[in-house]
């Protein structure tokens, strides 16, 4: 499919009159989104994503507009095609006349992998935000605050027979579509009756031996396909080697959930299986993965929200970040930074809770200029944990002499640069006899013969990480923190009008786009809705003359 670009084009005029005569007091959410960003999109911003040759796709820039309207209103791909054909609003919005029929809704999937598959998945929420920052809405050196959720993939979560049955399945099913003939040559005829329905359709067995019987058939019919691959070798048709995703799958599943034993194969377990961030948790998302978070379980993906929260500014996001489940809040923290100063959109103060910040984040920050708001993760010792109990903040640290001082007034008597975790760290002993006769020693240190040791990181980490702990335990940085909670309220409308904890897609990268034309429909709800307090903010036209007089005297 080609591409012909095409300036935006006018309003019809019956679109326009029609669409104002049904809406005469401007206050449509669409129809103001086209009166103030009608040149934000354009045909030529698409030109990498289609063919010189073939025949003439759809315009580009009503499709971008299209996708962003579905997720302001939560809508399927079949009625955002319906609504373009139908809504007077969308007509105009998309500079089309009353009559046009609309489109296909099968094109919205083509046009959303052509924006996958050309990474460009957050080109519209950066147009977007490039507006802003033109019109004011954006301040340099803002105030903006992150935070994450978790969202399910589009899969039914499997126990394990479900899952090596299904994964089996699937492979079987892509063989048949493509090699019908090899495959009806090896396979055996009791594997229409297991395989040719869903596996969770299947009765399974009440009883362990049952259900272990089960287990090993499935076990034995993927190995018996797996073999009949290997021997195949030279492949299909002179490939060199039968290249299927469904069937690398399937021995990735293999390899992960079975053990070769004699006489068979038997499901591992305990200590034998792969963690469950490497797992497979469906063959059809490989990307979803699971993870649990207190006492959150799910199997899918994890998005991160960044938005403005200058008290006299629309609040606006400003990055959106999708990865997998087991990705932790504490490895995004500089990567969004970054991100961020790329765009030309760095805050000034950046609100954060506790699961993002380290201190190679704090050092991060310190080094873009930017102040970290928010509560470091607290100390994992015991100490910490006790009412008055010393841990490292209250030991005083000379990195010149090289010593440390406790809070009874004892100095250190060793002091070994070493490393931890492939970190530079320093280890700092203190001495038996001091500590043996100590009276805080209960507080100190459970050691009944050794004095205490202390586990020091890189000088400037370590000042990092204990100047935010002590800012965040005065009173002005606990109310400046108060601004984060903001954030909650973002995502609770992400999730409750727009589904974002619900991916619509198969993969990490669909998933990406999804999350990233959410943010740019929340971005455009809140214009609209900044536009309109700022409308209804003008004084109203009196109805009197009089009153009008003494106006225009004003």
């Amino acid at each position: 499919m080609s591409l012909h670009p095409h300036t935006v084009e006018s309003i019809p005029e019956d679109t326009f009159r029609v669409a104002h005569a049904a809406f005469p007091k401007g206050n449509n959410p669409i129809m103001a989104i086209r009166d103030h960003l009608s040149q934000v999109f354009s045909d030529e911003d698409f030109i990498g994503l289609y063919s010189r040759l073939g025949q003439p796709g759809y315009s580009p820039w009503r499709l971008i507009l299209v996708c962003i309207f579905q997720f302001m209103e939560n809508l399927s791909d079949r009625q955002a095609a319906q609504a373009v054909s139908s809504r007077i609003d969308w007509k105009y919005a998309l500079s089309l006349s009353l009559s046009d029929p609309g489109f296909d809704f099968s094109i919205l999937s083509e046009f959303r992998k052509r924006l996958v598959d050309g990474e460009v998945q957050d080109f519209a929420l950066q147009r977007v935000l490039d507006f802003c920052k033109r019109e004011g809405y954006i301040k340099t050196n803002s105030k903006q605050r992150t935070d994450s959720t978790h969202v399910l993939a589009r899969i039914r979560r499997l126990n394990r027979l479900t899952l090596v049955g299904e994964t089996l399945r699937a492979a079987l099913n892509e063989l048949a579509e493509l090699h019908p003939e090899w495959l009806l040559e090896i396979m055996p005829s009791e594997w229409e009756r297991r395989y040719v329905h869903r596996i969770e359709d299947s009765r399974f067995g009440k009883t362990e031996s049952q259900l272990t019987a089960q287990e090993t058939q499935v076990g034995q019919d993927g190995q018996l396909l797996l073999d009949a691959l290997e021997r195949r070798g030279q492949g299909f048709e002179g490939v060199e080697r039968l290249k299927l995703e469904s069937v690398d799958i399937l021995n990735q599943v293999w390899q992960q959930h079975f053990h070769v034993v004699a006489g068979g194969l038997r499901f591992k377990s305990g200590e034998e299986l792969v963690p469950s961030n490497e797992r497979i948790t469906s063959p059809y998302d490989t990307d979803a993965t699971f993870a649990k978070k207190r006492n959150t379980a799910w199997e899918g993906y994890k998005v991160h929200i960044t938005e403005t929260c200058d008290s006299d500014q629309p609040h606006l996001i400003t990055a959106v970040a999708t990865t997998a489940a087991t990705v932790a809040d504490v490895s995004m923290g500089s990567l969004i930074q970054d991100y961020l100063e790329e765009h030309d959109l760095k805050p000034q103060e950046h609100l954060v809770d506790g699961g993002y910040i380290s201190t190679e984040y704090l050092l991060h920050s310190e080094n873009m200029g930017i102040e970290v708001i928010g509560p470091p993760m607290p100390t994992s010792d015991w100490q910490s944990q006790l009412e008055g109990g010393l841990s490292l903040e209250h030991f005083q640290i000379d990195w010149e002499q090289q010593y440390a001082q406790c809070p009874a007034g004892k100095r250190s008597i060793g002091w070994l640069e070493a490393k931890r975790s492939g970190k530079p760290s320093t280890k700092v002993q203190f001495s038996q006899t001091d500590c043996r006769d100590c009276f805080l020693r209960t507080k100190c240190t459970k050691s009944k013969t050794a004095g205490r040791m202390l586990t020091l990181k890189s000088r400037e980490s370590h000042e990092l990480l204990v100047q935010a702990r002590t800012k965040a335990k005065e009173d002005p940085s606990k109310v400046r923190y108060r601004l984060r909670a903001g954030i909650e309220s973002t995502l609770s409308q992400g999730v409750r009008t727009l589904g974002l904890r619900c991916s619509r897609y198969i993969g990490l990268e669909k998933t990406s786009l999804q999350h990233t034309l959410t943010a740019t429909a929340l971005n455009f709800s809140r214009l609209v809705s900044w536009w309109d307090r700022q409308r209804k903010a003008k004084p109203p036209r009196p109805r009197s003359a009089l009153g009008r007089l003494f106006q225009a005297v004003a």
